[in-house]
């Protein structure tokens, strides 16, 4: 800190104002946090911006510097590229003699310099004026910079139709072999030409009854005669009479597929949710508010009928 001697009396309050606004910032690198404090030093000396005695004057100024003395920081925030900074000479300029050429670089720059401008040095492409000269002896893995391979139109059209031949064979054997034993629950393009696909999907049945006649499927698989299957309704199985095994097997049976269903019901709607959270990320909490709305009333509806301490 300069003396007292040496400045005037504003130039120590602006001088006192200003390191301590710095020595601020050094403790508490958060610009937010610490335009708060800022705020905080700026109303202590407005306090005493009208302070007519010169005594009490120079005593605040005394007391404020002792004060900045006091809690000086250990260790400065310094700029990144001022000296002692962390970017401090990272990346100082070249020395000028290393960015000269040696002489052995100047003979062989001279040598390129002639080579590329003498007339020999050149070839025609395709006798078109507007293309500019290029040396000629020049090996590129794309054949130079002016790359026209004789009969690459036909090498082209060969590559295309054996790609096309061998994904058409991948297409038929996928098409033969293909099979689900689980039917999907949407549409799935594949099955319009998979052989098996009426076979594995019931709902497909009916524009498929040709192809089902002269098809013997496999006595392994099991195919159900009705899906999804439809159960009748019947009562609670607190509405029922215990005596009555009949009925109380029914409603207990009942009771069992409900709660399947709607544990089934919870994991789609869970599902779908942490499908959206993954695509929306940081945008998830409003884009995704209707699948967790589902999922949230789906999963209290679960609750409230007491299923869920049976699992």
């Amino acid at each position: 800190m300069a003396s007292a001697q040496a400045v005037s009396h504003a130039q120590r309050v602006t001088r006192l104002y200003r390191h301590s606004l710095k020595n601020s910032l050094s403790w508490c690198i958060d610009r937010v946090t610490w335009r708060e404090e800022a705020l905080r030093i700026r109303v202590r000396f407005d306090a005493n911006k009208h302070v007519q005695d010169r005594r009490l004057a120079v005593a605040l100024v005394q007391q404020g510097e002792e004060e900045l003395q006091n809690k000086k920081h250990p260790d400065p925030y310094l700029d990144p590229k001022a000296p002692d900074g962390t970017l401090w000479e990272r990346n100082p300029p070249l020395p000028k003699e290393i960015l000269q050429m040696t002489p052995d670089e100047q003979e062989w720059y001279k040598e390129y310099v002639k080579y590329y401008n003498s007339p020999t040095a050149t070839v025609p492409v395709w006798d078109d004026p507007a293309v500019s000269p290029y040396p000629k002896f020049v090996w590129t893995p794309t054949g130079g910079w002016y790359c026209n391979p004789p009969n690459w139109r036909k090498n082209t059209g060969l590559a295309m139709f054996f790609v096309l031949v061998s994904s058409g064979v991948v297409w038929y054997i996928s098409a033969q072999l293909e099979r689900r034993p689980v039917p999907p629950y949407r549409f799935i393009p594949s099955q319009l030409w998979c052989k098996y696909a009426a076979v594995d999907d019931p709902r497909l049945r009916s524009s498929h009854e040709p192809e089902m006649a002269t098809h013997n499927p496999s006595p392994s698989i099991s195919v159900p005669n009705k899906w999804p299957r439809e159960y009748e309704r019947v009562p609670e199985l607190e509405e029922v009479d215990r005596n009555d095994f009949v009925a109380y097997t029914k409603a207990k049976h009942q009771r069992v597929r409900d709660r399947a269903v709607h544990r089934e019901e919870l994991k789609i709607l869970q599902e779908r949710l942490s499908d959206c959270v993954k695509r929306e990320e940081v945008n998830h909490q409003q884009r995704c508010r209707s699948q967790s709305k589902a999922y949230w009333n789906s999963f209290r509806k679960y609750r409230s009928q007491g299923w869920l301490a049976s699992h």
